[in-house]
């Protein structure tokens, strides 16, 4: 069984390696907000995921919210 924190850990890698870095096929810019734009099929996509990889991180590892903070 795969942990909260394991979960967390690949979709962040996941989102900042497709859709937040520079010269990738699904780049926007740096922010969370512009890859929804493009590519979420709901218009409140970006903050569902900052809400719960806020709220799963303040469970797991309160030291990454500054973290999550700046995806918004």
């Amino acid at each position: 069984m795969v942990s909260k924190s394991e979960c967390v850990d690949v979709i962040s890698r996941s989102l900042t390696r497709n859709y937040l870095t520079p010269g990738r096929s699904l780049y926007k810019s740096k922010r969370i907000t512009d890859a929804n734009k493009g590519y979420a099929a709901s218009s409140t996509w970006d903050n569902k995921v900052c809400r719960n990889m806020t709220r799963y991180y303040s469970i797991i590892r309160p030291s990454h919210n500054a973290k999550l903070e700046k995806l918004k």
